[in-house]
């Protein structure tokens, strides 16, 4: 219902993406029915949706194996959740501003934050945890 403000491709299988909006909400979409290339808009049915937020979702990240979808959001959280369920596995939180960008490491099992904040922020997708606090944006 909101403006569409962050998408995001599945990185290994490239069947689906996903969406996050100012509606708060994050939504798995397949793209297993779409074929050739026209320039017709085709209504797509999200498979999953999350009421994920407080706030707009700024940014979206999909893990190389596309088993995670991490969403940055102006509430100053990130999160991540397991696909395709779009279940919570961690909330990130210590960003004193909204989150602009984030992104999973190609080869760790940790996921980087950007935020207004002016620090970058290096989390562990175990548990959560703040590994590295990085300023010099400032």
């Amino acid at each position: 219902m909101g403006a569409v403000g962050a998408v995001a491709f599945s990185k290994k299988e490239r069947n689906f993406f996903v969406s996050g909006s100012s509606d708060r909400t994050l939504k798995v979409w397949n793209m297993d029915a779409v074929s050739g290339n026209n320039e017709e808009i085709i209504t797509l049915k999200a498979k999953a949706v999350v009421a994920a937020h407080d706030k707009d979702i700024n940014s979206l990240a999909v893990a190389p194996n596309d088993s995670l979808v991490c969403s940055g959001s102006q509430d100053r959280t990130a999160c991540i959740w397991s696909l395709p369920d779009v279940v919570s596995v961690a909330t990130l939180e210590g960003h004193k501003r909204g989150i602009w960008s984030v992104e999973f490491s190609p080869v760790d099992h940790c996921v980087l934050t950007a935020s207004g904040d002016q620090t970058i922020k290096i989390w562990a997708i175990s548990d959560g945890s703040c590994l590295r606090t990085f300023q010099g944006h400032i």
